[in-house]
């Protein structure tokens, strides 16, 4: 499908992404460089891997305000971002060495998130299911890493997933605007569990 896209430089399309528009400021949020439409995920002239530093400098040279990142968490504990189920139960040494994009490399977290303060864009944080643990510690491991670094993030999931539903109550105490993933998966128009898929909802504390 095509994207239709405002950042600070105008209005752009982009073949194959999809676009979510944010609690602030009417903000479009993108997965730079998702599944083209062959169904490769490789660079070509015009992206660059989703979830991957390359990405995040293309949103920024697209002018664009915002970038989803789909983020799992490694069997020791390790925050990284990856569209791929395969990766989670491992260990973040095995996470490294299963990557099945030679071109790009998997980036932790905070290493993705200092390349998003740097070009002064905001995340969007997919919290994946998988078998990844969402539990109040990682939330608060997440909002410290944010304020420390200073950028703006906000957490999304794809509620009809019960145990993600839960967590987002989590981050939300933790000062995060959350939402429900909108849309349909496999045909069938996503639950809400509890929540309004595609509304952001604000934090119950202290805004992150």
């Amino acid at each position: 499908m095509v994207a239709i896209l405002v950042g600070a430089f105008g209005v752009w399309k982009l073949s194959g992404s999809s676009a979510t528009t944010t609690h602030s400021n009417k903000i479009y949020t993108i997965n730079i460089g998702s599944h083209p439409i062959d169904g490769s995920q490789f660079h070509t002239k015009n992206r660059a891997l989703e979830n991957s530093i390359q990405g995040v400098q293309k949103a920024h040279k697209k002018g664009l305000k915002a970038i989803d990142l789909d983020i799992n968490k490694s069997k020791d504990g390790v925050l990284f971002a990856a569209h791929s189920p395969g990766l989670v139960g491992k260990t973040w040494n095995q996470v490294k060495k299963n990557n099945p994009h030679r071109k790009y490399k998997i980036s932790k977290l905070s290493d993705l998130l200092r390349e998003v303060a740097k070009y002064h864009l905001q995340a969007n944080l997919d919290i994946k299911p998988w078998g990844n643990k969402w539990d109040d510690a990682t939330f608060a491991s997440i909002a410290k890493m944010a304020n420390k670094i200073n950028v703006k993030v906000t957490i999304k999931a794809s509620t009809n997933d019960k145990k993600l539903a839960k967590a987002l109550s989590l981050a939300q105490a933790h000062g995060f605007w959350v939402r429900s993933n909108a849309g349909t998966f496999k045909g069938k128009k996503l639950s809400g569990n509890g929540w309004k898929p595609g509304v952001w909802v604000k934090p119950t504390t202290t805004v992150h």
